[in-house]
């Protein structure tokens, strides 16, 4: 594998990845490197408590959820020959009060963000489409084919929900941009992405592991980007706008340009329809989601008859030179991992990158992930 040599990360359209980061060029090679590692993680970790989580939904008599993310500010400590003493307090740190600060200033900044999202879940789906497992937030397991048993994913019984795990991530580290030149250790530089386009690919057509599918992406970036467009299947379009609609009163009508929510999009894109289309055709299908700056494909991958076309969906969305895609799973059957990664490392023009660990794994997510790069020269 391919990796960097220097410390510093590269920016790709609006992502950074860290200098740890390894081009893929084997799917194997990959499979075996993610697995190994999740079950040198995790073999510690099983317990009779903690041994797999099952594929259950949280809770699906509920009409709605609630998820909040509470941002924290840098920490920063008061020396003691301050006038401020040992008190705490809320400094911003702006570009220009920072060339004032000596190193030898230490400063203490408390407080925070607090950011909550209503969710409605697709309940009634859950007990009447077949073969689907309704839109609802889903609990994961797998079973390693490698290893030949059961593997944990949880953590001291923590539940993992990919997308919500992404948007932490991603929201506490643009909040810290506020604060501090962190865009050289974040995934996402929020200069650059304030002026971007980004698209969400929803699910395709079979099961909904994670609320993802329901907006919450959508809603969460809404305010650090210039447009989020957030697609699915016809099907799921109605509960997107639904909660798009409860988190942005007004939208998408009565709702002011300076106003996130103006900048979110819900529209349909069925994968297995535009792979199916014509190339002439296709343009016309993309023609009120295209051109996209980062493309995001959290949680998605998890069904082999959806794989290729995927990839064909990214292949047309990517702009050469220009468009980001970031692929976050959560690691569960390898097999289908491992004929994902040979799919899109077939395509030509493609580099795909695994995003270098950092300090927590996955670019900060941590096990169970796993993140990667694609780029279409």
């Amino acid at each position: 594998m391919e990796s960097y040599t220097t410390q510093e990360r590269v920016l790709w359209g609006p992502v950074r990845i860290p200098s740890d980061s390894e081009r893929v060029v084997d799917a194997d090679e990959e499979v075996f490197i993610l697995y190994s590692d999740l079950q040198a993680g995790v073999a510690s970790e099983t317990s009779p408590e903690t041994s797999f989580r099952g594929l259950g939904h949280v809770d699906s008599r509920k009409d709605t959820m609630s998820i909040t993310f509470e941002l924290s500010n840098p920490a920063i400590s008061i020396p003691a020959s301050s006038s401020l003493g040992a008190e705490e307090v809320p400094v911003k740190l702006s570009h220009r009060h920072k060339k004032t600060i000596q190193k030898k200033d230490k400063f203490k900044v408390t407080g925070g963000k607090t950011i909550t999202i209503e969710l409605a879940q697709d309940k009634t789906a859950l007990r009447t489409r077949k073969g689907d497992t309704g839109s609802v937030l889903w609990k994961a397991r797998f079973v390693s084919p490698t290893y030949g048993h059961a593997i944990s994913l949880n953590k001291s019984s923590q539940n993992h929900f990919c997308s919500v795990d992404f948007a932490r991530l991603v929201l506490q580290q643009l909040h810290d941009q506020n604060f501090a030149d962190a865009a050289e250790t974040s995934l996402l530089d929020s200069s650059v992405l304030k002026n971007h386009h980004v698209v969400e690919l929803g699910f395709g057509n079979l099961s909904k592991r994670d609320p993802a599918s329901t907006g919450l992406l959508a809603i969460a970036l809404a305010p650090h980007v210039s447009r989020y467009t957030v697609t699915d299947i016809a099907a799921l379009v109605p509960l997107l706008r639904k909660n798009v609609s409860a988190n942005f009163p007004g939208w998408p009508f009565a709702t002011p340009t300076q106003v996130p929510g103006s900048k979110v999009f819900v529209e349909e894109l069925d994968w297995i329809v535009l792979a199916s289309a014509s190339l002439t055709q296709r343009p016309k299908i993309l023609a009120d989601i295209s051109p996209a700056d980062l493309v995001l494909v959290v949680d998605s991958i998890y069904h082999p008859s959806l794989l290729l076309p995927l990839i064909e969906t990214l292949h047309e969305l990517a702009v050469p030179g220009r468009t980001a895609v970031l692929v976050v799973v959560e690691l569960r059957g390898e097999e289908v991992i491992r004929e994902f990664l040979e799919l899109w490392l077939a395509q030509p023009g493609w580099e795909v990158w695994r995003v270098g660990d950092g300090e927590k794994g996955a670019g900060g997510m941590g096990r169970p992930y796993a993140m990667w790069l694609g780029w279409r020269n």
